[in-house]
């Protein structure tokens, strides 16, 4: 990638904050959807003339810190910041391509595969959120879909590894069939993490659900950096209904215990419930 060169959109709308950060709009992208870059991301731009390649760019934040650094070390930063700006379309290529990475598969059996997702899979999981056709919906009562739905927050989710998302495919399938992500706890002052949207896109064996769920909180527990003791999800409980139902069942067998009701915590009969999963998960039933 150090020889490829990067070409900046000119359809993206830039703002100087201050002497340090740039703000910036990607094409197609409005003002709630912008987003600052600090004092090197916005030197590393300034360098994006169509002409020079990955590496003339290192060489020149390299020559900023005096050979502070070595040059392999600034090249990998500033393939990681272009390859970012690429993923939300600020950034194009006029020499190769940039391959994002689609994330890798954490289970497999004969019948589904679990998928941990990279930036590459930005199109499906966009695809799954805004689907009309859905067989069970969830969002965290403490998020907003327009957190989901929103192309450019999402890029920005799967591109900072702020929340993990998993994907269960089934065997002879090409598209997912369900979604589940987990926020991660980067704040260091908790070690909560919470579930942040579940989807179902039609009708699966339970079983088959309840593996999906397992295995993807098993792999969470595993990455690096990882700080989390317990995994929360959050059902906001207007009125039971079979939906809610199926699943308080569902969470119960795949090892979340139901910790306490906040009530109406969002108004009126609208009672908070709160299911937490500790390490190790143990499947019941």
């Amino acid at each position: 990638m150090r020889n490829f060169i990067p070409v900046f959109d000119d359809k993206t709308f830039v703002r100087e904050e201050n002497e340090e950060n740039l703000l910036l709009i990607p094409p197609g992208f409005g003002i709630n959807e912008s987003f600052v870059v600090n004092s090197v991301s916005k030197e590393i731009l300034r360098c994006v003339d169509g002409k020079r390649t990955v590496y003339d760019v290192a060489q020149h934040i390299q020559n900023q810190y005096a050979g502070e650094i070595s040059i392999d070390t600034v090249v990998t930063d500033v393939e990681f910041i272009l390859k970012k700006l690429t993923g939300i379309g600020i950034i194009g290529w006029a020499k190769g391509a940039v391959e994002m990475y689609k994330g890798e598969r954490v289970f497999k059996s004969n019948e589904y595969y679990v998928w941990r997702a990279g930036e590459g899979m930005f199109k499906d999981a966009l695809e799954i959120i805004v689907s009309e056709k859905r067989f069970f919906s969830y969002t965290c009562p403490y998020s907003n879909i327009d957190d989901y739905s929103s192309g450019l927050v999402l890029r920005n989710r799967l591109f900072s590894f702020s929340e993990e998302f998993y994907f269960l495919f089934v065997k002879g399938m090409e598209k997912p069939k369900a979604l589940i992500s987990i926020i991660r706890n980067k704040s260091g002052r908790t070690s909560v993490a919470t579930v942040g949207t579940f989807i179902i896109i039609e009708q699966l064996d339970d079983h088959l659900i309840k593996t999906f769920i397992l295995k993807s909180i098993e792999d969470f527990y595993s990455l690096d950096n990882i700080e989390a003791s317990v995994i929360r999800f959050f059902e906001l409980d207007a009125n039971e209904t079979a939906q809610s139902s199926n699943l308080h069942n569902l969470l119960q067998n795949t090892g979340f215990q139901k910790e306490g009701v906040l009530k109406n915590e969002f108004g009126p009969g609208q009672n908070l419930i709160i299911w937490s999963a500790y390490p190790p998960i143990v499947q019941v039933g």
